[in-house]
């Protein structure tokens, strides 16, 4: 593996170390500030849903413009806005009005490293090689969670709110110089296979031209639509674990923030697991129906973790869920970056980047407003079987079966 595609994983690791800490900041406090379940379902989709309309804008201007400067961007605009939020907190107290406005502007271009790195890497590595990085590039999806979860209440109760947001902000001045030492890109690169021939993009559409819809210039395989729409509904109903997952703490397990934490970087160290089972998933010619299989896998795990008041329990159940979260992610980026054309990748990512990203706070405002009118258990039951009952719909989908060679 090239030096670039470590120092990529790297960037892209602070980068998202960065959105989980404002995330995980944001959910704890809500609960220290007595905000109501609807004040909690805003305060979290103003920290997701810009991401809607970012990760479409940001796709194609990387498209455009290429990975590397847009990285450049969403490392300059959120290193600004985490030093705004640390000086509303030294200020002027995290009031809920400007908390709202600044978390919108810290999610409204944290889609833009997700693809740009996405897009970035088959301009490294060749095409055969794509699972395997692709597996290591998830290490920024699950490295933070461990590092996140685990700082959070440390750094809480030693600097307070607003000084505790120099720590993601020192995390986007990181991306910020590793980008610059990225090699350059042109907007547009074919992929290359490992004997250097260049892989047309015709070929990377392999269901045979397929198409359900043109969104503007994308033109998006019917295959790479299926895996769109199971990620989306996947995350929506993972989405109510986190306004939830403090409240499971609390009541049922009647402990902190330091077991809050540590439940978060038991996810985060499961996810570090998953990468042993990642790389050979992601060679098995059908993508789509192994990650319904491991959509499926996770709503089961999150059962025990409605139902038990035992910390063994609950540290079993989110290490499951962290196990299934790894290959989740490399399998579906291995197939989207296959199944649609080079030219298009920062448009796809974005897309999807925005998608996912948009379902999690739906689905985690949802519990939240359901927390109001029922209790934590059956509001994470709900969860699991809708996770389930969505990934064994999702299988009846032809295109989401389909080969993909």
């Amino acid at each position: 593996m090239s030096g670039s595609v470590r120092w990529l994983c790297l960037a892209w690791t602070f980068a998202s170390l960065a959105d989980w800490f404002v995330l995980w900041v944001v959910v704890w406090s809500a609960e220290l500030q007595s905000w109501s379940g609807l004040q909690t379902a805003g305060i979290i989709m103003a920290a997701r849903a810009p991401a809607l309309v970012g990760g479409i804008v940001g796709g194609l201007a990387i498209d455009r413009y290429g990975p590397r400067r847009m990285m450049l961007v969403d490392g300059a605009s959120r290193l600004l806005t985490m030093l705004g939020l640390t000086l509303l907190g030294v200020l002027g107290g995290f009031g809920y009005a400007g908390a709202v406005v600044l978390v919108c502007l810290a999610g409204a271009t944290a889609p833009i490293s997700y693809s740009a790195v996405r897009t970035f890497l088959p301009r490294l590595v060749a095409a055969d090689d794509l699972g395997r990085a692709n597996t290591l590039l998830t290490i920024g999806n699950a490295l933070p969670l461990v590092l996140s979860a685990g700082v959070v209440g440390p750094t809480l109760h030693l600097f307070g709110l607003g000084p505790s947001f120099l720590v993601p902000a020192a995390l986007m001045g990181g991306v910020l110089l590793i980008t610059l030492w990225l090699p350059t890109t042109t907007p547009v690169a074919p992929l290359r296979a490992a004997g250097g021939a260049s892989v047309l993009d015709e070929n990377l559409a392999p269901l045979g031209g397929r198409e359900l819809r043109r969104w503007r210039r994308l033109r998006v395989p019917a295959g790479a639509l299926a895996l769109l729409g199971l990620s989306t509904t996947y995350y929506f109903t993972f989405g109510p674990v986190e306004p939830v997952l403090p409240l499971v703490v609390r009541e049922h397990l009647d402990a902190g923030v330091n077991t809050y934490s540590l439940l978060w970087s038991v996810v985060g160290i499961g996810a570090l697991l998953g990468l042993v089972l990642a790389p050979p998933l992601c060679r098995l010619p059908r993508p789509g129906a192994v990650n319904a299989v491991i959509a499926a896998l996770n709503g089961v795990a999150m059962v025990p973790l409605a139902l038990t008041d035992s910390l063994g329990v609950a540290v079993l159940a989110c290490l499951g869920i962290g196990l299934l979260w790894t290959p989740y992610s490399a399998v579906e980026a291995t197939a989207l970056q296959r199944l649609t054309p080079a030219r298009h990748h920062g448009k796809l990512f974005g897309i999807q980047r925005a998608l996912v990203i948009s379902a999690l706070p739906v689905g985690a405002a949802a519990g939240a407003f359901a927390l109001d009118r029922t209790s934590p258990a059956v509001v994470l039951l709900g969860s699991a079987v809708a996770c389930i009952g969505f990934a064994l719909l999702a299988l009846a989908v032809p295109a989401l079966r389909a080969r993909v060679g």
